[in-house]
Formats: C-alpha cells, structure tokens, sequence
C-alpha cells in the first residue's frame, strides 16, 4: 500500500468533483453541438476515473492507511495559499498576496527554510507584478489602500 498514491488519489477526486459539479452550470449541449460545460465534464469525469485508480491501486493487498501531519502539510499548506490568494487579492492588493501566499505554500515544503522562501516569494511576486501590471496591464491593485494601491 502506498499513502501516496491513496492520498494523491483521494485529492485529485475531490478535485474531479469540484470540476464535473461547476460544470454543470453550464449548457452540456451534445457531442455534435457543444456547450461550454461539456468538456470540463468530461475532464472532470476522467480525472474521477485516474483518481479512483490511484486509490485501487495505492490500496493493494492492505485497506489500513497511516497518514502523517508530515504527509498532509503539502496539501494542506497549498490549498490555504489558494484560499487566502482568492480571499485576499482584492483587499491586499497583488504583491502582498502573492508574497504571502507563496509563504503559505512553502511552510507545506518538508524542507522549508524562511530565508529561502522568502526569498522565492519575492521573486514570484516581482514576477507576477511585472508579468500582470506591467505586460498585460490587469486592472488589479498592486498594493493595499492603506499603503497607497
């Protein structure tokens, strides 16, 4: 048995029924005519199946599965940054979000070090500044407005 494989497994289904139920909110339509929801159907559909797979397969002889704060502090870590980038953007601004996001992400690294995340997040955001500002001129503001954004 293998926890990475059930764990994988069970988030990328978790992730395949987050994207077949928004799909439904959208016109299917049918396989001649398609509407906007029916290939992230389908996507969602197909991930399902790689998900249940994963977890069959990660199962093997074994149904007795050990999970570990050390094993679960990637995910979770990842998905909070994701949760506080779509909470707080709009009242932090982009550089500060994106700054404290790529933090949160990074206490998940089993090898996390503040003075090298620190550092890789002030590069993500300097990217990010440039790339959405900057080239492509997205109407987001860069800082808080206490600050001045």
């Amino acid at each position: 048995m293998s926890n990475r494989e059930v764990m994988a497994g069970a988030f990328f289904g978790i992730i395949a029924i987050i994207v077949a139920l928004g799909a439904l909110r959208y016109p299917l339509g049918s396989f001649t005519n398609m509407g906007p929801g029916l290939f992230p159907l389908l996507l969602g559909c197909a991930l399902g199946l790689v998900a249940v797979a994963m977890i069959v397969q990660g199962l093997g002889d074994s149904a007795r599965i050990d999970v570990t704060w050390a094993e679960c502090r990637g995910l979770v870590c990842t998905i909070a940054a994701v949760v506080f980038f779509a909470l707080a953007l709009k009242h932090l601004g982009l550089n500060v979000t994106v700054l404290v996001a790529s933090l949160i992400a990074s206490v998940g690294s089993q090898t996390f070090r503040l003075r090298r995340a620190l550092v890789v997040a002030v590069v993500i955001g300097a990217g990010c500044h440039i790339l959405f500002l900057e080239l492509l001129s997205l109407r987001l503001a860069a800082w808080p407005p206490f600050i001045g954004g």
